[in-house]
């Protein structure tokens, strides 16, 4: 079936419409805002955050995403939820480790702290298309192989 992310925003208003939701695959997906760090103290962000990862476990969700989670954060999460923990940013600690294809590819000209580049994608679109505008520039594209 369809799988679900849910925003930890979002688990509220998922839990209200979960008995009609019944068997729905759900990811629960934890970010830390950068304005939680702002708003309040690093301790209340990271219990709230472990609060909503616990109710993401207890309305059944398949695995919880850590997304730039303090890696000490998100170890404590792996260690009190039974789900697996999969980290984008969140350090070693956690089940699983997940990158953005683009991102790792160098294709999406983003690069975060925990991104590890492995191609640099860009360079390599860039210099293909210039080879192509040369070669359609001197008349050696297309050649007789490529011309019925």
């Amino acid at each position: 079936g369809d799988v679900a992310v849910i925003d930890r925003r979002e688990m509220d208003a998922f839990a209200f419409h979960k008995p009609s939701a019944k068997g729905q695959s759900f990811c629960g997906v934890m970010v830390a805002a950068d304005d939680e760090y702002l708003l309040f103290s690093f301790c209340k962000a990271a219990e709230k955050i472990i609060e909503e990862a616990k109710k993401a476990e207890e309305l059944g969700c398949f695995c919880v995403l850590l997304e730039c989670i303090p890696a000490a954060l998100a170890e404590r999460i792996s260690k009190e939820i039974s789900v697996p923990t999969i980290g984008i940013g969140a350090g070693l600690n956690v089940d699983g480790q997940v990158l953005v294809l683009q991102d790792m590819l160098g294709f999406s000209g983003f690069k975060p702290r925990f991104v590890r580049q492995y191609l640099n994608g860009q360079d390599l679109i860039k210099s293909a298309l210039n080879k192509y505008a040369s070669d359609v520039h001197d008349a050696s594209f297309p050649g007789p192989d490529e011309i019925k």
